[in-house]
């Protein structure tokens, strides 16, 4: 399970973690710990919050992605909750005794990522991880772990128990896609690699790549077919069958943008060895990277316009003002860069304005001999 979570650490958004604690020694230990997870690029930002528990649980529950509770786990139940919805929305919420003993993940495991940042939060103080779902004991991986790992949405979440039960009974599912999904195998195959048979994943999962018009064609066959919707170019969907009735489960592709900024006439080297280099680090293929995006300014850079046509991945070109007006807020901001182009950032607020509306950073701006790259996913 620990090298499962190494791998899937890789994947996960750029997040925002509250950490709350209500003892001297508790925060004692916040503290340490926020040190040690700032200096991840696949996280945000971490604030702490010290005592009065009931009001600070009622600001940060629907604000923070994953919320670590340094108390007694019967304190953090009875704050959470009132607020608890459903695991689609939820955030994650891990528990940790005052001396770090024990790291418990409480809520939202799957979707909410709680699993994956005990395991991390478990490694870095020296603790022991408590994990309790299922398919993670079981050495499986749940569809929405799967989803999570490859920036999938799930359209049709209230299918996930039924897949998750299949999956644990070792039954097969088909993985159907009209594009090439040959990266899956390969994390697979790297997810198992050099682990002993008791320790490896045991999903049944079939993986089929058809052109469009038999893809479609199989689709129109099922008996849910009035209920797929899908939302873009590329298809894939999940087919269980289950005695003489199909469930399915409807995926749509986040979109996925590397924003890039850069020094005047950077080789297109440098910037494709930058893009590789994030890539490896959030283990995303660059078949999966959907748009490259910049600003005006950077719109006749040639390492950036012939990493682009290398890679045959589109250039999108966000205007300064765009930029100027996109809030800032928790984003990286640098007074260089604005005393030149009048705006805090650039890779950052591009990756994210050509993502959409309420798009999510995956990767901060980190620099690379020249050249800075941040990813944003689609909501």
């Amino acid at each position: 399970m620990l090298l499962f979570y190494f791998f899937m650490l890789l994947f996960g958004d750029n997040v925002k973690i509250a950490i709350l604690s209500v003892s001297e020694r508790g925060h004692e230990l916040s503290k340490n710990l926020k040190t040690l997870l700032s200096s991840d690029f696949k996280i945000l930002k971490v604030d702490l919050y010290f005592k009065d528990i009931k009001n600070i649980m009622a600001k940060v529950f629907s604000s923070y992605d994953i919320i670590v509770g340094v108390m007694a786990t019967g304190i953090l139940i009875r704050s959470i909750a009132q607020y608890i919805e459903n695991k689609t929305i939820d955030p994650g919420v891990i528990a940790i005794d005052e001396k770090g003993k024990f790291v418990t993940s409480l809520l939202s495991g799957h979707i909410g990522r709680a699993n994956e940042f005990t395991i991390q939060i478990a490694d870095l103080i020296n603790g022991t991880a408590v994990i309790s779902t299922a398919t993670d004991i079981t050495n499986h991986l749940g569809i929405d772990v799967f989803a999570n790992i490859f920036y999938f949405e799930i359209l049709n979440p209230k299918n996930i128990l039924r897949f998750n039960k299949a999956i644990l009974e070792d039954k097969e599912i088909k993985i159907i896609s009209n594009f090439d999904i040959s990266y899956i195998h390969k994390y697979f195959n790297k997810l198992n690699e050099n682990k002993p048979s008791n320790e490896k994943y045991k999903n049944n999962f079939t993986l089929e790549t058809h052109p469009s018009d038999k893809f479609d064609k199989k689709i129109s066959e099922c008996e849910f077919k009035e209920a797929i919707n899908f939302k873009g170019d590329k298809k894939i969907i999940a087919i269980l069958k289950d005695h003489d009735h199909d469930e399915y489960i409807n995926f749509n592709l986040k979109k996925i943008v590397f924003g890039i900024g850069s020094k005047k006439n950077i080789e297109n080297s440098k910037v494709i060895s930058a893009i590789q280099a994030v890539s490896n680090d959030l283990n995303i293929d660059l078949s999966r990277i959907d748009l490259l995006a910049t600003a005006d300014i950077k719109k006749d850079e040639k390492g950036i316009i012939e990493s682009s046509e290398i890679l045959n991945v589109p250039l999108n070109i966000i205007s300064i003002e765009k930029i100027q007006n996109f809030d800032f807020k928790d984003l990286s901001k640098s007074e260089f860069v604005k005393e030149n182009f009048n705006v805090y950032g650039i890779c950052e607020p591009v990756s994210l304005i050509s993502a959409g509306e309420n798009s999510k950073l995956i990767y901060r701006k980190a620099s690379f001999n020249g050249v800075t790259i941040a990813v944003a996913i689609s909501k």
